[in-house]
């Protein structure tokens, strides 16, 4: 890691995260989320001031005082640690950004977890729902990535870093305030921690890595209009030197709540990037649907399916919509 504190560095918001998105998780063909959790009891160390860390603090782990600690949780509600704050209008250290209080809480989390038997050559990615505010990720003792954006998820591929052999050993450091405690202050309550699941899930070398939905009400004529947009991408190693050679399919299909078809199309997506960006867009009007209110919430079923040029599939995803 380069010696400057990337928790004061507001140019640089990640190292190695993955993409937001809005795809969820693999699924099941019957609908079951394919993630393995996480959640449950670290190890936990706390630090006073992440200042003080030392450089070499991975080799140190042996030196730390550990606990343990529930996650998802924050560390400032747990009686133990530094306390929560509120603040309305005021920051709750001095106003000088990109710089934060050298009292500066740190925590050390850690756990194992073994190499699964279906893992073999499909990537393995890391979600983080939420840390406050700052995180960096260690698989095996190797850097792996970091992330700001409090309220936001952060993943990493950990594909390279893993052990098939023995145990692998995760590692988030995670610092209260950061360069982005100034652009996420607001009226709230100033927690700490790893506070939102964490799990694991796989994908293979093709897969949906964004999709968006968006379903509206034609009043004029009392149908339901969907659209959705949906992005593909590729491991660009596991295929030839020059990458990906065959398209994918892309089967969008919307189900009631009898899980019956209401609407279905499928597109094709061109391997070449610069065909179409790997992505494609369905439209559909005129859907015999009921319209989503509060007082009458109908949501309906999206099964997204990629499908290689052979039409077998390669993975699922599942979104619910209203209109």
């Amino acid at each position: 890691m380069p010696n400057v504190n990337l928790y004061e560095l507001p140019e640089l918001q990640e190292i190695n995260r993955l993409p937001m998105h809005g795809a969820g998780v693999p699924r099941s063909e019957s609908g079951d989320e394919l993630k393995i959790s996480l959640d449950g009891e670290w190890d936990f160390a706390w630090q006073k001031s992440a200042a003080n860390l030392p450089g070499n603090w991975l080799n140190e782990l042996a030196q730390f005082n550990w606990d343990k600690i529930t996650v998802p949780s924050n560390w400032t509600c747990s009686g133990k640690y530094d306390l929560p704050i509120y603040t309305n209008v005021q920051m709750p250290f001095k106003n000088s950004p990109p710089c934060v209080p050298r009292e500066n809480s740190l925590g050390i989390y850690r756990t194992r977890f073994n190499w699964q038997d279906n893992w073999q050559n499909r990537r393995v990615i890391l979600h983080i729902g939420g840390a406050e505010s700052y995180l960096e990720v260690y698989i095996n003792g190797q850097f792996a990535g970091m992330g700001k954006d409090t309220r936001l998820p952060s993943e990493f591929d950990l594909t390279p870093f893993l052990k098939k052999d023995s145990a692998n050993e995760l590692i988030c450091k995670v610092i209260r305030f950061s360069d982005s405690s100034y652009i996420e202050d607001q009226d709230q309550w100033w927690m700490a921690g790893i506070y939102r699941s964490v799990y694991l899930y796989t994908t293979d070398t093709a897969w949906i890595e964004d999709l968006f939905v968006n379903g509206d009400w034609q009043l004029e004529n009392q149908t339901g209009k969907l659209k959705v947009s949906v992005k593909v991408n590729f491991d660009g190693s596991s295929f030839s030197p020059v990458g990906p050679e065959k398209p994918v399919s892309i089967d969008c299909r919307l189900l009631d709540a009898l899980g019956k078809t209401i609407w279905q199309e499928q597109k094709e997506v061109s391997p070449f990037f610069r065909d179409q960006l790997y992505r494609t867009e369905f439209e559909a009007a005129n859907l015999n649907v009921a319209p989503w209110s509060a007082e009458r919430p109908v949501l309906y079923t999206l099964k997204t399916t990629l499908l290689d040029d052979s039409k077998n599939v390669i993975e699922r995803r599942q979104h619910r919509t209203g209109f």
